[in-house]
């Protein structure tokens, strides 16, 4: 599992944490800067840093790369929300990326927020049914079915049904 957050200037990046204090040394919240601020910082703090000290901050796409070379790993993605919303379109384009590299049953999305959910349903279903997509403005809605990846959203935390969409 991963965690992915976004820069200012909308590059998809992997940290557990909004901020890179706790694993780089330094007081920069990731979504404050751009990635080119940030993509030449070495790992400096944390277990086995001595061993990870090359590490640098890696981008969704170098992980994907990662993943994907292998025919067995499961690439299990957690969109985090920082104080920058996403956007549709920053939901459509992580998307297109991970489908990209059509790992179709070995990828899923997960997320605690019914934002992002949301936009993810919304870009699913425009992607996988776009002659089904009303016109701007009539009033119909799309039946929201998809099928081509694994949407997990841990929001409904109360003993709630969690809404899941699969592959």
């Amino acid at each position: 599992e991963c965690d992915v957050q976004i820069t200012k200037d909308g590059e998809f990046v992997i940290s557990h944490d909004a901020s890179l204090s706790r694993c780089f040394g330094k007081d920069i919240e990731i979504n404050n800067v751009n990635y080119d601020d940030i993509k030449d910082l070495y790992m400096t703090v944390g277990n086995n840093v001595d061993v990870y000290s090359s590490e640098k901050i890696p981008t969704l796409k170098e992980y994907m790369d990662i993943i994907s070379s292998s025919p067995t790993i499961h690439a299990v993605i957690e969109i985090k929300e920082n104080t920058l919303k996403y956007t549709k379109e920053d939901i459509k384009r992580m998307f297109e990326l991970i489908s990209s590299y059509n790992m179709n049953d070995r990828e899923s999305i997960i997320t605690f927020y019914a934002d992002v959910l949301e936009l993810l349903d919304e870009v699913m279903d425009e992607i996988e049914h776009p002659s089904e997509q009303p016109e701007e403005g009539d009033g119909e809605s799309s039946d929201n079915s998809t099928d081509n990846a694994s949407i997990l959203s841990d929001s409904d935390s109360e003993g709630e049904d969690n809404e899941t969409v699969p592959p």
